[in-house]
């Protein structure tokens, strides 16, 4: 997993778009292997506030430090995750698309521990599965059905 880099257009503002992933207690709607979410004070987070969360990922379970590191809104956030199996940094940005917004994920890191054993494309493939299926995740909780 040294880079992930996906992107989903959304039928949204980025406003949104940037709310809803700034704020850490909607990782677990967002992310499916996301369990719970610890030692958040809630509010929206500033530059140098980290916050804990409990994953399960390829059969274990992560417990990952988050801290921000740049949040300008509606543009770019980036944080660090630091755990037992990686340290990684991840960049969101939000950009205007036709359909609303184009939301962006870029992640660098490498796996550690357990995870620095098995095959790296094992490892990577499961990570990129997992941003992918946050993203539609995060589309579906943002897009809004038309109504007739």
């Amino acid at each position: 997993m040294p880079v992930t880099h996906e992107y989903i257009d959304i039928a949204c503002t980025r406003e949104a778009a940037f709310d809803f992933i700034a704020d850490p207690k909607k990782q677990a709607d967002m992310n499916p292997s996301a369990r719970e979410i610890r030692d958040f004070q809630g509010g929206q987070p500033k530059v140098g506030d980290h916050w804990t969360v409990i994953f399960d990922f390829m059969g274990r379970e992560i417990i990952s430090t988050y801290t921000l590191i740049e949040s300008s809104p509606p543009l770019r956030l980036i944080y660090t995750h630091t755990s037992n199996s990686a340290d990684i940094r991840i960049v969101w940005t939000f950009e205007s698309a036709l359909i609303g917004t184009r939301v962006t994920y870029y992640s660098n890191g490498q796996p550690k521990g357990f995870f620095s054993t098995l095959a790296l494309n094992l490892v990577k493939g499961n990570f990129d599965s997992n941003v992918r299926n946050s993203l539609i995740t995060l589309k579906n909780h943002l897009e809004v059905p038309a109504t007739t």
